[in-house]
């Protein structure tokens, strides 16, 4: 083996580029435009039924951890992806809670929530409290 260089050993013809080229030649990056409004698409007519379906059968007062009005919110929130039907449906189900300090403090935590994509609490878990509670779990 010699101590050529890649290139004079597979007699490939060598060229010399500079940095301002390499720069130039590079693609130039996009920016991110800012959105607006963001539309947000309203909860099927049938996830809306079940919920409040099911929120009937559980209280915002109901001293079970497993069952807490802010896990349940949760669930709302997600299924319903934030829309405002979801937040009326939340908020109508916590106004029978002996702790309810209006819509503001509701809409409060409504708006921080954040989806969890690892494992979000989903309408399963809601229907699994119900069954819990109806077995008087």
């Amino acid at each position: 083996m010699t101590n050529a260089s890649p290139a004079s050993m597979f007699n490939l013809p060598t060229q010399t580029i500079s940095a301002e080229e390499l720069r130039l030649s590079m693609p130039k990056p996009q920016r991110l435009r800012k959105v607006k409004h963001i539309q947000v698409i309203p909860p099927s007519v049938e996830i809306m039924a079940e919920l409040k379906g099911l929120l009937k059968q559980l209280h915002p007062d109901d001293p079970h951890p497993k069952r807490s009005w802010m896990r349940i919110l949760i669930i709302v929130n997600y299924e319903t992806a934030g829309h405002p039907d979801g937040f009326a449906l939340a908020d109508a189900w916590s106004r029978r809670g002996s702790k309810y300090k209006g819509p503001a403090g509701v809409r409060k935590f409504w708006k921080g929530m954040k989806p969890c994509p690892h494992d979000p609490l989903r309408i399963n878990t809601l229907r699994w409290m119900v069954d819990q509670k109806s077995q008087g779990l």
